[in-house]
């Protein structure tokens, strides 16, 4: 057996461990939460959705929408506390139910990160296009083309360390909702005033 500086070091508890390694701070992961909830993009786009179907009712409506998310949400607090496992519902629904429900559970997951990025980039191009109509600019542009410089912006970003993409998810959503918040503040106002639109 080795002796002295040629015996084996102890093995290092910290190596080899099962479980999740941290990548983001808590303001990493806060921004990542936020920007993917794009809680600006929700105002913008869901509310005008759901008042041409739901009307007045557009408030009860996301009021059942949150309770219902709450409900998912607590179910991954509950299952986080007996899985370390990065794949989300993927690994969850593997653990819980096996490898089969798990291989559709992973591939719908993989299709809702697909358009969920498809739909971001569209909401862009959606925003881009009126404030471009808005101040009288490349009116006759398409919605392709922004998409694809959106796409290309954001995997630009995104690529390399995601301590980078936060920092901009996280900056550029703050401007947003401070900039929201200011619209609130005049809309209230207007509405107090008696000077709103249409009365």
């Amino acid at each position: 057996a080795p002796t002295g500086s040629e015996a084996p070091s102890p093995p290092d508890s910290t190596q080899n461990q099962p479980g999740l390694r941290r990548e983001l701070p808590f303001s990493g992961a806060l921004a990542l939460s936020v920007g993917i909830m794009a809680p600006t993009a929700a105002l913008a786009l869901n509310g005008a959705g759901a008042a041409a179907n739901a009307g007045r009712a557009v408030p009860l409506v996301f009021l059942l929408g949150a309770i219902g998310v709450g409900f998912v949400s607590y179910a991954f607090i509950r299952m986080s506390r007996y899985v370390s496992h990065a794949g989300s519902m993927y690994g969850f629904t593997g653990v819980a139910l096996g490898p089969r429900p798990a291989l559709g559970v992973g591939w719908t997951l993989f299709g809702t990160y697909v358009m969920l990025a498809a739909t971001g980039c569209a909401g862009a191009a959606v925003f881009v296009l009126n404030l471009f109509a808005d101040i009288g600019i490349l009116g006759g542009l398409g919605w392709i083309p922004v998409v694809i410089v959106v796409y290309l912006l954001a995997g630009t970003i995104g690529y390399g360390q995601m301590r980078r993409a936060t920092r901009v998810l996280l900056v550029a959503e703050g401007i947003s909702i401070v900039m929201v918040a200011i619209l609130f503040v005049l809309i209230f106002a207007k509405l107090f005033a008696g000077t709103a639109p249409n009365h």
